[in-house]
């Protein structure tokens, strides 16, 4: 299996490439940053393809596993796809591209959302980037409008020796998440969707309970906030909103596992759970 991690700066689109090379939701997508907190893998054919959080100073305990999410991606990784936002980034991330010069792995850098930028705004960037002379490619593409995705596919069986494209075939199994992550990530972008904009990056959903009867699942999860004065705003006016979340993540968690689905939610106020360890724990257990 080749293992190709994709990294990059917060809301670049790694989430979105994942699921396009994928052709199946493995990540959840938001418009807000720090959405991806794990390294999550989706499998096409021959390649593993490994979505990492955004690169982050935050020093909680939360942001040290992000940072050590990525480093064990970068570690594996037989090939790095170094993706940046064509409209924002600057010779500062492309100092940090430079970075990865000395990990002996191929670098490809993509510059996605280039159908947003004019070719006399993106033509001085790109030079830049020929400049650094141990990236093996840089492709402009647009995962938004399938420019350029199958420049990058062969691409990438050129550079790991995959060989023909149809080797990208489908498997049995095409995320490495269990199934009570997949189910956690499902309420957490439901929740993220909904909610004001303060509120997404304080959220945490823990699966407390997961039974399998004959004809359905009964799930309980926990929606984690970080502030008191989330807990209100996302239960809603007389509970409206968290019923909607509970409506609109059961039929998409029905949708997966193709099972009727009982979801009983609760929103718990844990200031500082981004340093609780027991949550960041059951967090660390992904990496291994």
């Amino acid at each position: 299996m080749i293992k190709v991690a994709i990294i990059g700066a917060p809301n670049v689109g790694k989430s979105s490439l994942v699921n396009k090379l994928v052709s199946e939701k493995v990540s959840i997508v938001t418009n807000n940053s720090g959405t991806t907190r794990d390294k999550i893998s989706g499998f096409v054919g021959d390649f593993e393809i490994i979505d990492t959080p955004g690169m982050t100073k935050d020093d909680s305990l939360l942001g040290k596993h992000m940072r050590k999410s990525i480093s064990v991606a970068v570690a594996d990784a037989d090939v790095i796809l170094y993706v940046l936002d064509a409209v924002t980034f600057d010779d500062a991330e492309i100092t940090r591209i430079k970075n990865y010069e000395n990990k002996n792995i191929p670098v490809i850098v993509l510059v996605n959302k280039a159908d947003k930028v004019g070719p006399s705004k993106i033509m001085p960037k790109l030079n830049k980037l020929n400049a650094i002379e141990y990236v093996y490619e840089i492709i402009p593409i647009s995962v938004k409008e399938d420019f350029n995705i199958d420049v990058l596919l062969n691409t990438l069986i050129e550079v790991s020796g995959a060989g023909e494209l149809a080797s990208l075939s489908e498997n049995e199994f095409y995320t490495s998440q269990n199934i009570r992550e997949v189910v956690s990530e499902i309420i957490r972008e439901t929740v993220m969707s909904l909610t004001r904009a303060e509120i997404p990056h304080g959220v945490a959903v823990i699966i407390t309970k997961y039974i399998e009867k004959c004809t359905r699942v009964e799930i309980h999860a926990d929606i984690i906030c970080e502030k008191k004065s989330h807990r209100p705003i996302i239960l809603g006016k007389g509970g409206a909103l968290i019923k909607r979340i509970g409506i609109l993540s059961r039929q998409a968690i029905e949708d997966f596992l193709d099972f009727d689905v009982q979801l009983y939610t609760q929103v718990i106020a844990k200031p500082n759970w981004k340093n609780d360890k027991i949550i960041i724990m059951g967090m660390e257990q992904n990496l291994n």
